[in-house]
């Protein structure tokens, strides 16, 4: 559920059984796009860090089931993403003075993730060839990402030496280069809460658009950010983010569905998920809080679920995918 175009391949079978219609649905497919994390300092003045962690791509397979009766129906689907590789993991940081002084590339890995969803909902008929249906869906996301093979620019006074903290792509005198640095490894528990709508249309025998809206009503996240010490310098840390906000993205999915006969067809889905900034707390065992500009261990911490895409080409935040739907009635 996240800002996506989609093209499921799945096997649909559909068995009725007293009045109630039962269909279970394998799928697969690829989705691109990026997570990110924001630290504020404890005044909430100012970013002190940005973790971007992109999803290109991430390659998942699937199962979908449910049931049908008198215009009700509920749907359960899950979904397993692939261990593979899935773009980079940039790392900055800023002094209270806005100069961005450390910038690092990471190469990252998908490690797990988990989508699960439950959908109730409700079909109304409008005309013969237009329905409108309410939905609620409650949707669980785990994410586990490992940053590797990493190389950055340091340019704070304690990794310089100087007095000052210096930009990380300053030329003289320049920052501190690491060709390789620490692993970084990022897990994430998300519970999502949604209504909206669906809208069916049939404008031609045999081919069916659904579009949805839909809304997050609620959402609770709790993640785990975790910073090796490879280089057994003694200063290995995490950061547990936990937050509660309400209302903080929507999506959208557009769907395209041809009948080939009565019980075979084809499925095109396309879906756009937006998230905006949410604020929540953290808990850490940094020692040295101060690397981060942090007064105390009550600072905000503020993460951003984003899906950046403006056109086709740009391959990020997109899902592909495609479906042979076969119905036994």
């Amino acid at each position: 559920m996240k800002k996506r175009i989609s093209l499921f391949f799945i096997l649909f079978i559909s068995q009725t059984l007293f009045s109630l219609d039962f269909f279970i649905a394998p799928y697969t497919g690829v989705m691109f796009g990026k997570l990110g994390e924001y630290l504020y300092d404890s005044s909430d003045s100012y970013v002190c860090s940005y973790l971007e962690w992109e999803e290109k791509p991430l390659c998942f397979i699937g199962l979908d089931a449910g049931l049908e009766h008198n215009n009700f129906q509920f749907d359960v689907a899950f979904d397993y993403t692939l261990p593979l590789a899935c773009g980079k993991m940039y790392d900055s940081d800023w002094n209270e003075d806005g100069i961005k002084h450390t910038y690092s590339i990471n190469d990252n890995k998908n490690l797990l993730g988990i989508n699960t969803n439950l959908d109730f909902s409700y079909k109304i008929k409008i005309t013969p060839n237009f329905s409108i249906s309410p939905v609620f869906d409650i949707n669980y996301k785990y994410y586990s990402f490992l940053a590797n093979n990493g190389h950055g620019w340091y340019g704070g006074a304690n990794f310089t030496g100087y007095d000052d903290d210096i930009p990380w792509d300053n030329s003289n005198p320049s920052a501190k280069y690491y060709k390789k640095l620490s692993r970084v490894s990022y897990y994430r528990h998300t519970v999502n809460f949604y209504t909206g709508l669906d809208l069916n249309f049939i404008p031609v025998l045999n081919h069916i658009i659904s579009i949805g809206l839909f809304t997050n009503i609620y959402s609770y996240t709790c993640a785990y950010d975790y910073h090796y010490d490879d280089s057994y310098s003694g200063y290995d840390y995490f950061m547990q983010p936990i937050q509660n906000s309400f209302f903080n993205n929507i999506k959208v999915n557009i769907s395209y569905e041809y009948l080939i006969k009565r019980n075979l067809s084809m499925l095109f889905d396309i879906e756009y998920e937006q998230g905006f900034l949410t604020k929540g707390f953290f808990m850490t065992n940094s020692l040295n809080s101060a690397f981060f500009g942090l007064k105390d261990l009550n600072s905000l911490f503020i993460e951003e679920l984003y899906y950046n895409v403006k056109k086709y080409q740009e391959t990020t935040g997109f899902f592909f995918g495609g479906s042979v739907i076969l119905l036994i009635i």
